[in-house]
């Protein structure tokens, strides 16, 4: 059987405040920064590893979605080899794009992902589903922390 390498793929895309990063086979861990100007969500494709946001640990296994908002310390712990896909959307993107218009946006670019076989369906759907969520927050922050805007 052949053994998988590890790969990791940085993603432009034509919006220079959209991008994807998928590792596959890794076993690393990030240690604990934030983000001034991005969101990121990402989703654990294969094995396990621990999310940290702001003091608060998580597991995340196969399918679990995670989001980590602008100015969040966080960190990822492995607990060994995973597969996971990291979509990173700056604060701009949310400002620039309604949210109708930034679902056809990042389906675009996750359906190429899907081509490429770095993503499934189900796991595109996944991160879709959780993009109304980061709008919401989005609007959130602005109105009652407009000084971080």
């Amino acid at each position: 059987m052949m053994q998988e390498k590890t790969a990791v793929y940085y993603c432009k895309t034509a919006h220079e405040d959209l991008e994807f990063i998928s590792l596959s086979q890794v076993s690393f861990s990030y240690p604990k920064h934030c983000h001034i100007s991005s969101y990121t969500m990402g989703i654990v494709l294969k094995g396990k590893l621990f999310v940290c946001v702001n003091q608060t640990t998580t597991l995340c296994e196969k399918n679990d979605v995670f989001t980590i908002c602008p100015y969040e310390m966080h960190e990822l712990q492995s607990l060994g080899v995973y597969d996971l896909l990291v979509m990173s959307l700056k604060k701009s993107f949310l400002e620039h794009y309604p949210l109708e218009k930034a679902h056809k946006i990042v389906s675009k670019y996750l359906e190429i992902l899907i081509g490429a076989k770095l993503l499934d369906v189900v796991s595109s759907d996944k991160l879709l589903n959780k993009l109304p969520l980061l709008y919401a927050h989005h609007q959130h922050e602005k109105y009652h922390n407009p000084f971080a805007y």
